[in-house]
């Protein structure tokens, strides 16, 4: 079964083939990564016409690399009735291995956002704008929240008096490592885990396993969490 998610009446993501043997889902991730395929189409979409506020670059940066360029994006399709059991707090609606795939491929994707606004900030602008005038996100506004990156600079702070200088190692890719840490203290740490936790299991790929109201709440505190990450336009 092909894993195919619409973002608009002329353009699908391609997620994957979902194969069934002998009771076990084996989801074989496409070539093209989801991230590529929604670059590849939102260069091709019109210059953007949105201003270069926090919010339209926090909410395009959640865009891009978590709701739309991850596996999110089919556990979000709304195209797919939802799950009976995703009000139940009790029932797990990510299996280990969904949510492996969905933090490497986020982490991934602000890497690649984070070394693009290191190397032209410019282009880097322009697709965050692209992806919030064209994705399709639950709120269009969201507050800027510094309780992430005030608790990592806490955590350097006291890193650094704790270790000498001389003894820090050069980290061979910065770009992921930083995207790692950033991924967890937005989304990871975040409600996520609230749909992630439970004694029982329901992993249907033929429904949603998010309500409306869980969606929100999930994909809000990642935006507002990593816009002081993505932005520094004080408004």
């Amino acid at each position: 079964m092909e894993l195919q998610i619409p973002v608009s009446e002329d353009f699908s993501l391609f997620a994957g083939i979902a194969e069934n043997k002998a009771d076990l889902i084996t989801i074989h991730p496409p070539e093209k990564p989801i991230f590529d395929q929604l670059c590849t189409w939102l260069d091709r979409r019109p210059s953007p016409t949105v201003g270069f506020n926090h919010w339209v670059l926090s909410i395009g940066a959640t865009a891009l690399c978590l709701r739309w360029g991850t596996y999110l994006a089919v556990l979000m399709d709304r195209g797919k009735p939802i799950d009976p059991q995703a009000k139940h707090s009790t029932t797990s609606m990510i299996s280990q291995d969904e949510m492996k795939r969905i933090n490497i491929e986020a982490s991934s994707n602000l890497a690649h956002l984070l070394h693009q606004w290191h190397h032209d900030e410019s282009a880097y602008l322009d697709r965050l704008r692209r992806a919030y005038e064209w994705l399709p996100m639950p709120q269009q506004r969201v507050k800027r929240n510094f309780q992430s990156v005030e608790w990592l600079f806490s955590y350097l702070i006291n890193f650094h008096k704790l270790a000498p200088t001389d003894s820090l190692t050069p980290v061979t890719r910065p770009y992921r490592t930083a995207a790692n840490t950033i991924i967890k203290l937005t989304y990871r740490d975040g409600p996520i885990e609230n749909i992630h936790a439970g004694r029982g299991a329901t992993f249907s790929l033929n429904h949603r396993r998010f309500t409306d109201r869980q969606a929100r709440k999930v994909i809000r505190q990642t935006a507002e969490s990593l816009s002081p990450f993505v932005s520094d336009f004080p408004l």
